[in-house]
């Protein structure tokens, strides 16, 4: 079975497009990081004009059509300061009902890390002292999300969720929490124990081992001398794959929350951990407090559901009860 999907910032669709898209049943993903202020920081075209009011139209494009799509927003600095305003304009506005959040990481010097460095994930030591975790981080860019900012931003959208959308809005993010304290698989290769399933095609041919590792020391071959299947298998890849737990430190294996979050995307794990070794993920702080949060109405959640009890009942249920403890407290 073939399925065609699409992701775009949406600036060039019209009627045209989206019949074609409607026709052949593309799913389309629309980049989208907030309302207008918000959007238009970095998403701007190519003769630096805003964007936003291009990508609003769009949603509506898709809607008119009937175009399934859902939305994707980069998590970045200034946006994650205004978790609230962002939801609710992905919801009210953009009328998504399927969300997916990404924070933005990005080092500083990761073009120049060995190749021994990038197949972990870390910054080389010869970039200075890594930094302890939770600490303001020398190396990332000025318009990456901050670990702590990140977490308080999935926290203040669970929140609104929860007691408002479950079963109506479907945030991927909490939808992979969730299904770990169901013992499900992850929908995602950033939460699962292993990686390796989400190869890259470059418009040469050239297969790589991830998208966000498109060096020469990851490029598997060519679709045009090796068929894809051999290289989705190779040793090479598998071992790629593998690296994400093997190269966990010790304090991640024993975390809680490790059944979770698997250390996240190797990509990101350049803190050092308290041992000293390198491999600490960068949003851990984050994360953890995030997982801290959730945990009691994840723990809620995954066993009304498992006795066939709705989701939004259940939602339901423990606002009220956490509305009867506000009132005596």
């Amino acid at each position: 079975m073939i399925e065609n999907t699409l992701q775009t910032n949406g600036t060039l669709l019209d009627d045209k497009w989206c019949q074609f898209l409607h026709e052949h049943r593309f799913l389309i993903g629309l980049s989208v990081d907030g309302p207008g202020r918000l959007h238009d920081i970095y998403r701007r075209d190519r003769q630096g004009s805003p964007t936003s009011a291009r990508v609003v139209r769009a949603a509506r494009l898709l809607a008119k059509h009937h175009v399934d799509f859902n939305t994707l927003t980069v998590v970045n600095r200034e946006n994650s300061r205004r978790p609230l305003q962002v939801y609710r304009f992905l919801r009210n506005v953009i009328g998504s009902r399927y969300l997916q959040f990404i924070p933005c990481v990005e080092p500083k010097g990761f073009e120049d890390m060995p190749p021994q460095g990038r197949d972990m994930g870390i910054l080389p030591s010869s970039l200075g002292p890594a930094a302890q975790p939770g600490a303001e981080d020398p190396f990332v860019m000025e318009w990456s999300v901050g670990p702590e900012d990140y977490g308080d931003f999935l926290i203040s959208i669970f929140d609104e969720w929860f007691r408002k959308d479950v079963g109506k809005v479907f945030v991927i993010n909490f939808e992979a929490v969730l299904g770990a304290w169901m013992g499900l698989p992850p929908p995602t290769c950033t939460l699962a124990r292993t990686c390796g399933r989400s190869l890259v095609i470059e418009h040469d041919g050239s297969v790589y081992s991830c998208d966000h590792y498109v060096y020469p020391e990851h490029r598997l071959g060519s679709i045009h001398e090796i068929e894809l299947i051999d290289m989705v298998r190779s040793e090479r890849q598998i071992r790629f794959g593998q690296e994400k737990v093997l190269a966990l430190p010790d304090t991640c294996k024993r975390c809680r929350f490790l059944f979770a979050c698997n250390g996240d995307c190797p990509r990101n794990r350049f803190l050092r951990a308290p041992d000293g070794s390198y491999g600490m993920n960068y949003l851990c702080p984050g994360l953890r407090k995030f997982l801290e949060h959730v945990s009691p109405r994840m723990t809620a959640l995954a066993r009304g559901i498992s006795r066939g009890q709705n989701a939004d009942d259940i939602a339901r249920s423990y606002a009220a009860m956490d509305d009867r403890r506000a009132g005596q407290g």
